[in-house]
Parts: structure tokens; C-alpha cells; sequence
């Protein structure tokens, strides 16, 4: 999720783009970065300046832990992909999942050179391949190339949309639905069953309840939302070191909480704790602001 913090450090581009970074994703441990254009940005701005205030106002939240977007209660949003999808419902619009989107950019770049082909790849992936793919993902002008590709092939996309075959759209349809579908049933489960640090986790019975056709989902997707919190909370707690605590002493820590299952390990603590301080500052590093000005 994105951050005030990451939001107020964008970084302003070519052609009147400019590139955000942030840490905290779902797709890799890396810094994800994306390209706003100038209307993109200013409506981020408003929504910044003009109805985050509000909410922290009128919620009953009384701190702001720095989450850019936030609920109507002043806390961070647990899953955009919800949210989304409630417009989508609300406006009577065909649901598009991010699954879809990604699948229809991939297509439309198919016509492209194999460099533009594996510039765009890394924007929508921002995978941990390699570092020299790493590096080139986090050069802005790299990451605007990337976005203009995309326009592009979006404008090419528009024409040839009707060619596409019926099986290709039934597939894109059944994909996305059966996401929507699950995101659904796990806003429900969370109604009952919030994630949080020392939760148990929701029984068989209790998912089988909500959906027996995807209670196995939904139980990968709670575990995992907790674990990704009793991480954090780890990392909170030795955030004052100023170097990485050793293995057995974050061992001996997480044994004091007495948690039964769904137990972090030390070493993927030590190895969020390493990839936090190297991320940290990639967005206004010497490397960058050079290549910015180049």
C-alpha cells in the first residue's frame, strides 16, 4: 500500500510524468514504481490535500499511521481490488480485474520491439529476475518509457478489440469473475473474522460456510494476510536496532508470543528486515537523481 511518505517523495520526470515508488505490494519484495501523467497526478493531489483530511476529521480514527488511502473509518484499506469492484457494482460497469488488465496490455505489446516488449514486462511484473532488470526499473525515465508503450499500445488495442476471439473473452471473463467472486467472499469472512496479529484462524467450518467452493482460498488468503502482519510486527519491535538482530535472538523473540501456527521464520524477518533497508531510499538515490538529469 502506498504511504504519504512515498506519495510526497514523487518524483517529477520527462514529459510532465512523474514516478512513484513504493515498497509495500503484493507482487515482489522489491520497490514497485509507476509513472502519473499530469491529470492522473492532480487528481491524486486533490484526493491528498482535499479528502484524506476529511476523513482523518470525521472518522473516529485519532492517528494517522500514514497510509495514502484510506477507509471511511480512517484506517488503511485492506484490499483496493474490493473497493474497486464495489464501484464497478454500484455504476453498473462490467467488472475488469486486474488479472484482465494485465493480460490485455501483454497482448498489445506483442507488435513491439522485443526491448519495448521486455520495458514493459518489468512495469507490470516488477519481478525479482535479476539485478540488472532491478536496476533499470528503478531509472524514472525507464519507467515512463514503459508507461508511454503502454499508451500507445492501448490506442492500438481500442481498434483491434473486436478481432479478439470469443474464446479469449469467455476465458478473460471466467478468470476475472471467479476473482471478483473470491475477493467477495473474503470481504465476508473478514466481516467476522478480521485479520490481525494474534487472531486464530478461522475454522473449516466457518469458510465452508461463506463459500465451499473457495474456503481453501480463502484460508491461503487469511494465513498470508497474517503472516504478512506478525512480520511487521517483529520488524516493529526491533526497529530501534541500528544493525540486524542475530537469528536466534528474533527466534527467541517470536517463541514469546506464543503463537501455535502460522509462525513466521527468523529468516524471513531478516529477510524483509534487509530488503526494507535496501529499497528504503532507492527512489532518491544518487544513481537516480543522475539518471533523472541525463
Amino acid at each position: 500500500m502506498m504511504t504519504v511518505e512515498e506519495w510526497t517523495a514523487r518524483t517529477p520526470s520527462e514529459k510532465g510524468y512523474v514516478v512513484v515508488g513504493v515498497k509495500e505490494h503484493k507482487t515482489t519484495a522489491q520497490m514497485a514504481m509507476f509513472a502519473l501523467d499530469q491529470e492522473e497526478e492532480m487528481w491524486f493531489d486533490i484526493y491528498y490535500t482535499i479528502i484524506r483530511p476529511q476523513i482523518l476529521r470525521t472518522s473516529a480514527c485519532d492517528m494517522d499511521k500514514g497510509s495514502f488511502f484510506l477507509s471511511s473509518i480512517g484506517t488503511s484499506i485492506y484490499n483496493p481490488s474490493n473497493d474497486i469492484n464495489r464501484l464497478h457494482l454500484k455504476y453498473n460497469l462490467k467488472p475488469v480485474c486486474n488479472l484482465e488488465a494485465r493480460r490485455v496490455y501483454e497482448t498489445s505489446v506483442k507488435i513491439k520491439t522485443d526491448a519495448e516488449k521486455a520495458l514493459v514486462a518489468d512495469y507490470l511484473r516488477q519481478s525479482n529476475a535479476t539485478a540488472e532488470r532491478r536496476y533499470r526499473m528503478s531509472i524514472p525515465k525507464n519507467i515512463v518509457q514503459a508507461r508511454l508503450i503502454l499508451n500507445s499500445a492501448a490506442g492500438d488495442s481500442r481498434s483491434k478489440s473486436k478481432r479478439r476471439s470469443r474464446c479469449d473473452e469467455a476465458s478473460l471473463s471466467t478468470s476475472c469473475n471467479m476473482q471478483i467472486n473470491v475477493l467477495m467472499a473474503f470481504d465476508k469472512l473478514l466481516e467476522t473474522h478480521p485479520v490481525s496479529v494474534n487472531e486464530e484462524v478461522p475454522s473449516k467450518e466457518v469458510r465452508v460456510a461463506i463459500s465451499q467452493q473457495y474456503q481453501r482460498i480463502l484460508y491461503e488468503r487469511w494465513i498470508k494476510a497474517q503472516m504478512k502482519l506478525r512480520i511487521n510486527h517483529v520488524l516493529k519491535h526491533f526497529r530501534h536496532f541500528s544493525c540486524l538482530p542475530s537469528e536466534s535472538r528474533i527466534k527467541a523473540w517470536i517463541k514469546s508470543m506464543g503463537w501455535k501456527n502460522n509462525i513466521p521464520t527468523a529468516s524471513s524477518v531478516i529477510m524483509d528486515w534487509k530488503s526494507s533497508r535496501n529499497g528504503k531510499d532507492a527512489i532518491n538515490s544518487d544513481l537516480t537523481k543522475k539518471s533523472i538529469k541525463s
